[in-house]
């Protein structure tokens, strides 16, 4: 089985007031049917609720993701980041993306930018903190030979998240 650990601790910067965000850590391996799979963790001390409203609607990954973002949060339902959200369609970044399945305040899932890959969040509450999962995987060839590439950028999108819910 191939494996690739990457120790990233891109942990921010706590200035006065301010809750330092916890270091993501992340994982790349092959698992089967499953392709190649990318998952980073990390724990919060924000709420599942919070932590939700992050990532299941488009105001919450706004103020955190991208400028501009759309959820239609059903299966099917758009969603989408907008890198450049006065782009022309097509060309302000992730766009075309489905809502592949959810269940509220735990889990959101949809497709990703290739054929055959996806993408899940999966939120846990234990006592006072909250586990976050972001776990990206794929059969396409591309997603497979790149997925190694591409975890210092992936990690790095993770970290934002962890340092917008250490925020009060």
């Amino acid at each position: 089985m191939k494996r690739l650990m990457l120790g990233l601790l891109l942990c921010g910067t706590a200035v006065a007031g301010e809750q330092a965000a916890a270091p993501v850590s992340t994982l790349v391996e092959e698992r089967g049917a499953a392709g190649t799979v990318m998952e980073i963790t990390f724990t919060t001390r924000a709420t599942a609720e919070r932590v939700w409203e992050a990532i299941a609607t488009g105001p919450g990954l706004a103020q955190w993701a991208a400028p501009a973002a759309y959820v239609d949060l059903r299966p099917g339902g758009a969603y989408e980041l907008y890198y450049k959200p006065d782009a022309p369609a097509g060309k302000r970044g992730m766009e075309g993306n489905k809502v592949l399945g959810f269940v509220p305040g735990r889990m959101i899932s949809y497709s990703g930018g290739l054929p055959d890959t996806w993408a899940v969040y999966l939120i846990e509450r234990h006592g006072g903190r909250t586990q976050v999962a972001f776990i990206a995987m794929g059969t396409h060839p591309d997603w497979k030979a790149k997925a190694g590439e591409h975890a210092a950028g992936v990690t790095s999108f993770v970290q934002k998240l962890a340092n917008h819910l250490a925020q009060p």
